[in-house]
């Protein structure tokens, strides 16, 4: 049996984070519902993998059934924290999986109005090719063009206006 330190119950969700496959799967061997246990942030396992972008610890927890679009204690599910920090390829996965392209954050931010504010090209195009709403606005009114323009990414405004 895995020895793990009882003083650190978050030890799995570090390991998903910092990309500790090997040791992770393990645990998950050992204990088939951590999966889909959340922390005390109400983040499972998928939230710190995607967040780092770890892609295989993510092709397998997907395969686990982890659940996609889990929402954390701040409604941030795994593809919009994969699109803060412009990991596109976990963008891609968790999409071709399924993942919902609309799914909004407590300010009522989408994946889409992250990857234009934070000039994440490549994220942007991702989302837009699965159809996330370009005129989808957040609590303040604000649009994924509005957040791009504040930016200074004019880059990222021509693409979403070529891609409507």
């Amino acid at each position: 049996m895995l020895k793990t330190e009882s003083k650190n119950a978050k030890k799995p969700y570090d390991m998903a984070y910092n990309g500790h496959t090997s040791t992770l799967k393990v645990l998950l061997e050992q204990d088939d519902q951590l999966y889909k246990r959340p922390d005390e942030n109400d983040r499972l396992l998928l939230h710190w993998a995607a967040l780092r972008s770890h892609e295989d610890i993510v092709a397998h927890l997907i395969s686990l059934s982890s659940p996609i679009d889990h929402e954390d204690d701040m409604k941030f599910t795994p593809l919009i924290l994969a699109a803060t920090s412009g990991r596109d390829k976990i963008v891609k996965i968790l999409l071709n999986e399924g993942a919902n392209v609309e799914a909004r954050n407590f300010g009522s931010h989408s994946a889409l109005q992250y990857a234009a504010s934070k000039n994440w090209k490549a994220v942007l195009v991702l989302l837009l090719a699965k159809g996330a709403d370009v005129n989808v606005a957040n609590k303040r009114g604000a649009t994924p063009l509005h957040r791009a323009a504040s930016e200074g990414n004019a880059e990222i405004c021509c693409c979403s206006r070529r891609t409507k």
